[in-house]
């Protein structure tokens, strides 16, 4: 990728089985709690893919016979018109993961997780923070009226209010079990339940009375249909209730492990399954008999809501999200966009952008990233392509290159992409241009192939001495470029590409990608957390701390003080500086897989990881 800094001019019930165990993290704190506004710095990233999203999603809620809202990790909150078959994202104004959502009315909702609480009095189109930073997590909301609600969460916490969420009151639950949900028939009756426990409130909240406490491992849901009429279900047990939660009868050992249910009518339920993952159960004979009907996804269904008899919702695990209008009866998954790893991305301007990966993953962007198509690669085996790197002269104009020696070119914006002929059948790591005609490969074995005429034609430039992989590219202006790679290899060219020398970088790491600033100024990543920086053109590099461990696959800025490095090996690791690399902060970002391609346009930022993930930020 070339990395030069560009600037802006001026009546049945339905049951969920658990497919995993939900984790709740203990938190002492019954104290009383006021709102906290103040904010962390952090970067908001919206996920353009997977659609609508790729995270975990721990919960959603109905607002309209249409209108829902679904909300899960990473602060992730997106809002359906249309019973589910569309999904909008909405900024939540937080990277905190979120656990349960509820709404009042069409307008009026509370969001509720890791120490936050979130209000909209717009449907969603801004989300206030109630409450941050407690260090409780919040796990359920229930709201009897615009102002007054509870709140539960790990530790035994119940929180109240009688003003819309101005103020928080914490009341004394008499357990330090954490609650996992909460539900209020009306304005002075309401059920909460956690790890083998139910709690009853007949005032409104105000005390709380312990109905329950057998160990029948975690009650995660509750759902009553009219005053009465209700169930709590969990990995272990089903539980009934014919008097509002005063008493509690356990369903036969064939009705029990499921993670979310919903009270269709006095005798008709529907729920998600533990013991059978991906499947959803309906029984409308008083709990006597459940039938099996497939959601269509695979492990991990987490929650269910439905607007009327017919109109229903699954949110799941990360595996995507699933909707019926008969009932429960048929599902149908909602498209979930392109999920093959992606490796580099590179834009031309701030619409026009351009990320390839792996299994001929091409995927074009002509509108910022609101949508990602993906594009045809005339080869012989299209699908069998593994693309590392791309790069794009100009709009029109772009190439990429991968494994055994794959180079790929368009010149109509990336609708059709043709193979272009490789003198090695090395695997190609990056690809940068200087110019409209001047451009440079880097791979194993120290491979270097240039061009200069665009990209039609590529020739060996030079190699490095051992046989040293490289990784990254990027030339600050026509005439200056540096390549990195393995055991701290960093290579520089001050004449297009034609001839490259070795730096000394001070470290045996491997580095994988780099970006100058100008032309003194420059960043290189790579394994381990590294990050050097450079102020005299590469002639010397002094090592950053940069707060992570695991190996940094890219960076770039978006002006001289604030950039971006990814990475990751088990999750996911976005660190941002804003003082020009002297000192990086981990940020918390909403996806949980390794990025690998980092790119800043103007003071757009968009990031591209493993399973079709692509993020963006302004």
């Amino acid at each position: 990728m070339i990395c030069i800094l560009r600037f802006r001019p001026t009546t049945i019930f339905i049951s969920i089985l658990l497919a995993g165990t939900l984790h709740f993290y203990s938190c002492s704190g019954d104290n009383p709690v006021t709102p906290n506004g103040d904010d962390q710095d952090f970067t908001e990233w919206i996920v353009q893919n997977p659609a609508p999203q790729g995270n975990v999603m721990n919960d959603v809620a109905f607002s309209g016979p249409d209108a829902a809202t679904a909300v899960g990790s990473y602060g992730t909150i997106i809002r359906s018109e249309d019973s589910g078959a569309a999904w909008q994202y909405q900024k939540s104004g937080t990277n905190d993961f979120l656990y349960g959502v509820s709404f009042i009315d069409s307008e009026v909702g509370t969001a509720v997780g890791s120490g936050v609480i979130l209000r909209t009095a717009d449907s969603g189109k801004r989300w206030v923070k109630q409450l941050g930073g407690t260090g409780i997590s919040y796990r359920g909301v229930s709201f009897t009226s615009h102002n007054i609600g509870t709140v539960v969460g790990d530790g035994g916490t119940i929180l109240r209010t009688t003003d819309g969420g101005e103020t928080w009151i914490s009341q004394e639950s008499g357990t330090n079990t954490d609650l996992a949900e909460v539900s209020f028939t009306d304005a002075d009756n309401g059920v909460a339940i956690g790890y083998g426990t139910i709690l009853l409130t007949t005032d409104g909240g105000e005390t709380w009375d312990l109905q329950w406490n057998e160990d029948y491992g975690d009650l995660r849901d509750v759902s009553f249909f009219g005053p009465d009429v209700g169930m709590a279900v969990g990995n272990s047990a089903t539980l009934q209730t014919i008097d509002g939660g005063t008493t509690w009868n356990i369903l036969p050992p064939e009705v029990r492990a499921f993670e979310s249910i919903c009270l269709m009518d006095e005798t008709a339920a529907i729920s998600l399954s533990i013991g059978q993952p991906g499947k959803i159960l309906i029984t409308e004979d008083s709990w006597n008999t459940w039938d099996v009907h497939e959601s269509g996804l695979g492990t991990g269904l987490k929650a269910i809501a439905f607007a009327d008899g017919d109109k229903g919702i699954v949110v799941s695990n990360g595996q995507g999200i699933t909707r019926t209008e008969d009932r429960g009866r048929t599902w149908e998954v909602v498209p979930a966009g392109l999920r093959v790893d992606l490796e580099d991305v590179s834009f031309a301007d701030v619409d026009h952008g351009t990320a390839v990966g792996r299994f001929g993953g091409v995927l074009r962007t002509s509108d910022g990233g609101e949508t990602w198509v993906r594009k045809q690669v005339e080869t012989a085996n299209p699908n069998g392509l593994f693309l590392f790197g791309v790069d794009f002269i100009d709009s029109d104009r772009g190439t990429a290159v991968g494994y055994h020696g794959i180079i790929i070119r368009t010149i109509d914006g990336g609708d059709f992409w043709t193979a272009v002929s490789s003198p090695s059948d090395e695997t190609w790591e990056d690809v940068a241009f200087a110019d409209e005609n001047t451009g440079a490969i880097v791979g194993y074995g120290g491979t270097i192939l240039r061009t200069i005429d665009g990209g039609d034609n590529w020739t060996a430039a030079s190699s490095v001495e051992g046989g040293s992989h490289l990784y990254g590219v990027s030339f600050f202006n026509s005439e200056i470029g540096m390549a990195v790679g393995s055991t701290g290899t960093i290579l520089r060219t001050l004449d297009r590409g034609a001839n490259w020398t070795i730096l000394s970088s001070g470290t045996d790491k491997s580095l994988s990608g780099i970006c100058f600033i100008d032309s003194d100024t420059g960043i290189a990543v790579g394994g381990y957390g590294t990050i050097l920086k450079t102020t005299d053109g590469g002639e010397s590099w002094e090592i950053t701390s940069s707060n992570a461990d695991y190996h940094l696959y890219s960076v770039s800025f978006v002006d001289a003080d604030t950039g971006f490095a990814v990475g990751g090996h088990e999750g996911s690791t976005v660190l941002k500086t804003t003082d020009g690399g002297e000192s990086w902060v981990r940020q918390d970002a909403p996806a949980t897989f390794i990025y690998t391609g980092v790119e800043c346009i103007e003071e757009t930022i968009t990031i591209v990881g493993s399973n079709g993930t692509i993020l963006r930020a302004e």
